[in-house]
């Protein structure tokens, strides 16, 4: 009988065994789709660039503060406070005059290069 439990406790640990090694190849596939997918978002810049880039979207477009008012669903008088002073901005302020421009709001770790430094 105690041989019978033996094999059985074996055949157990041997079914985790594989199930882990199948758990670690998904989780370092997962791994390597995140980074892929970190690596392919191209860094605008940091909250402090926020005026900056608002200024040369405005000036590539062709667009004024009252259009991008228009479009992003808030005054053109919190635009210009959100520009001149991005932290003292609210995160819906700042991600609906983004969104309006195509980009998007990440926080990631670390210190991220903008797009001109990244070659």
């Amino acid at each position: 009988m105690a041989n019978l439990s033996t094999v059985k406790h074996e055949q157990i640990e041997e079914i985790l065994q594989q199930y882990r090694v199948h758990q670690e190849r998904e989780l370092n596939s997962l791994r390597e789709q995140l980074a892929g997918q970190l690596q392919d978002t191209e860094v605008a810049g940091e909250l402090e660039d926020f005026g900056n880039l608002v200024d040369a979207y405005k000036k590539e477009h062709k667009v004024t503060n009252e259009e991008l008012a228009l479009l992003s669903g808030k005054s053109k008088n919190a635009i210009s406070k959100a520009c001149q002073r991005p932290g003292s901005a609210g995160v819906a302020t700042i991600t609906s005059i983004l969104d309006a421009m195509g980009y998007r709001l990440v926080i990631a770790r670390g210190n991220p290069k903008p797009i001109a430094e990244q070659d």
